[in-house]
């Protein structure tokens, strides 16, 4: 009991954020409410805000991202699968007037750079390039990895 306990209070805490930033309609950054969650590592809310309709593929903030580049940028493995089960694109470019551009795999492969070929966006990176294969991509992902080099 004590475990469908903590999942309720989870969700309900979900749904309190959730009200929060839909009534803000988008936070301090420019993000919207999904994007906020993404960044924030809050995979409850995350759930929630998709099981509600949110977009995986709304492009948000100043840098023009999806919530996979968020995820991808910031380390987060789990959170790279969740989306990608719900529909994300590997290979949206990001399209913001502040962004660095590129796809959500760019966005691994500079954390690779930064961190190693060991850390987490190396596993990231294999997941996005698994999902271009899948998609048929293998072409544009290699065009990817060649110029992050």
């Amino acid at each position: 009991a004590g475990e469908e306990e903590g999942e309720g209070a989870a969700a309900a805490g979900a749904e309190a954020e959730a009200g929060a930033a839909t009534e803000a309609g988008t936070g301090a950054i420019g993000l919207l409410p999904l994007h906020e969650a993404v960044a924030g590592c809050k995979g409850a809310l995350t759930r929630f805000l998709m099981a509600q309709g949110a977009s995986v593929s709304a492009v948000s903030g100043l840098e023009g991202l999806t919530p996979l580049h968020i995820a991808a940028r910031s380390g987060q493995l789990r959170m790279c699968r969740l989306l990608m089960l719900q529909g994300a694109a590997p290979d949206v470019d990001a399209a913001g007037p502040r962004g660095l551009g590129g796809s959500p795999l760019h966005e691994a492969l500079r954390g690779v750079k930064v961190n190693g070929a060991r850390g987490v966006h190396a596993k990231i990176a294999k997941l996005l390039i698994d999902d271009f294969k899948r998609l048929g991509l293998m072409a544009e992902a290699a065009v990817i990895i060649k110029s992050t080099r």
